[in-house]
């Protein structure tokens, strides 16, 4: 994950699910009609988890450092492969920017609990609206599992402090939560 320090935001996050979802769930290619109702969700409040009330808009008072997701210059996609009979193999790419996240260090430059990002499943767009409905309808099942929750506990390598608008990589350890299935990622 590349991300740009820039006053406490975080700008320019490009989020690549990249097989994550394809490896949670087989995507297939299917010829439906796009339902553009079914396109159109807007994150609301995210789930509440155990370690976290994502109502609560203070941050956690060992709370050192706050960075939070500028959704209009982010954006979560995802890349699978796809054999499509009358075209053959092809790379499709869906992206959406409704993506919020709040990310919480302490001193240490560990983060605290409540550190996290929710992706509106529901907005995912490809270059073919088939594709997308599919996705929402028989793959992500996005009227049921409307988010994909990804909760930060380590950040391996993380150099302190991070600096202003200078790109840095980072690989964020968690647990992702898609289709109600949570599992380890790095």
């Amino acid at each position: 994950m590349l991300i740009r320090k820039r006053k406490g935001n975080i700008s320019n996050l490009a989020l690549t699910l990249v097989g994550i979802i394809a490896l949670c769930f087989a995507m297939q290619a299917a010829a439906q009609d796009a339902d553009p109702e079914q396109t159109t969700g807007v994150i609301g409040t995210p789930v509440t988890t155990p370690i976290c009330d994502p109502a609560q808009s203070d941050p956690p008072a060992e709370a050192d450092t706050t960075y939070r997701i500028v959704s209009e210059e982010s954006n979560a996609q995802y890349e699978v492969e796809e054999e499509i009979v009358s075209i053959g193999a092809n790379t499709a790419v869906g992206k959406t920017n409704a993506f919020i996240g709040t990310f919480f260090f302490d001193s240490d430059g560990a983060p605290l609990p409540c550190s996290r990002w929710d992706v509106d499943l529901r907005t995912l767009q490809s270059d073919d609206p088939r594709r997308d409905n599919y996705l929402y309808g028989n793959t992500l099942e996005t009227e049921t599992y409307p988010l994909a929750t990804f909760i930060l506990t380590s950040v391996p390598d993380m150099p302190l402090p991070v600096q202003e608008d200078v790109e840095t990589e980072l690989t964020l350890v968690g647990d992702l939560t898609v289709h109600g299935v949570t599992r380890v990622i790095a």
